[in-house]
């Protein structure tokens, strides 16, 4: 009976023993899909901050161009503002000459009258 019982006990610890090498294979395989799983990760991450390092990048570059051109519209702007003052007094150059040409019409209709009038007086 002692032999049976040390035979039963031998089969229990061996199939403890496979129990726990089956086990541990399983781990084994887990842990390797894991790391299989984590550098798949670690890969896109990388991919991802690469991508992320562009972007910056071209957003440096974005804002760059923006502050460029903000420069140019104020002085396009300024140039603008310039501009329109020039024809602010052109406008008023204008209107000058234009009533000084309308009072030469009128002196030059009031001589070709008077003209006129002494021609008239001398026949």
């Amino acid at each position: 009976m002692a032999d049976r019982t040390l035979d039963m006990l031998f089969d229990t610890v061996r199939d403890l023993a496979t129990a726990v090498y089956n086990l541990r294979q399983e781990v084994n395989a887990g842990f390797q899909r894991m790391q299989g799983e984590f550098e798949n990760v670690n890969g896109e991450l990388a991919q991802v901050k690469g991508e992320l390092t562009q972007f910056k990048e071209e957003l440096e570059q974005l804002k760059r161009e923006l502050a460029q051109l903000k420069g140019e519209f104020q002085e396009m702007r300024s140039e603008l503002r310039q501009m329109n003052e020039r024809l602010d007094r052109i406008e008023k150059r204008l209107a000058k000459l234009e009533g000084e040409s309308n009072h030469a019409k009128i002196r030059l209709f009031d001589v070709e009258r008077e003209l006129e009038e002494i021609k008239r007086l001398h026949l």
